[in-house]
């Protein structure tokens, strides 16, 4: 059961669940080497998924909401960065802002390789893998308590997220 919950939180990749759902496994001493490799298999597979639906709707060319908006934000941060910084932006959107399905539907809009957009998200989102993992083992050292651990978790992931909006909202607002 523990790993079907796995496969479904590592699908959304949210911090505060994702925190909680590590430090369950490691509290149960569950194979975190699984957990990894479920982590990466589905960062794959949603990076492939999703860039080929982003890029059929591309080639529609129709004017819906969804194309109009990511059609705007490829462009002002194509504006913003040039073309070499096009692959920072995707390692920034993968690490902070959005999880693989929605940054590769974004770099599908982008004109550089496929190649260069995968591994610029793949790297994104093992810095956020990385930087999660590091938050619960951060607070287990200092817990001796598996119950208390869930819920130191939750509140240092949750301080994590706000400062990573505020530095997210202070990097967006120079698009503006």
């Amino acid at each position: 059961m523990f790993w079907i919950i796995a496969v479904l939180v590592l699908m959304g990749q949210e911090t505060i669940s994702t925190s909680v759902l590590f430090a369950f496994a490691l509290s149960k001493n569950l194979n975190l080497i699984i957990l990894s490799f479920i982590f990466v298999s589905i960062t794959i597979v949603q990076i492939y998924i999703f860039h080929y639906i982003g890029l059929r709707l591309k080639a529609k060319k129709s004017r819906n909401l969804v194309t109009s908006l990511t059609g705007i934000y490829v462009v002002k941060a194509d504006h913003f960065i040039n073309r070499w910084g096009v692959q920072v932006f995707l390692i920034l959107l993968a690490s902070s802002l959005f999880p693989p399905f929605l940054t590769s539907f974004i770099s599908s809009w982008l004109d550089i390789p496929f190649r260069n957009k995968f591994f610029s998200i793949l790297i994104g989102d093992c810095i956020w893998y990385i930087t999660t993992w590091s938050i619960v083992f951060g607070t287990s050292i200092l817990t001796e308590n598996d119950s208390r651990l869930l819920i130191k978790v939750v509140i240092v992931s949750l301080l994590f997220i706000i400062f990573q909006r505020r530095f997210a909202n202070q990097l967006l607002s120079r698009w503006s």
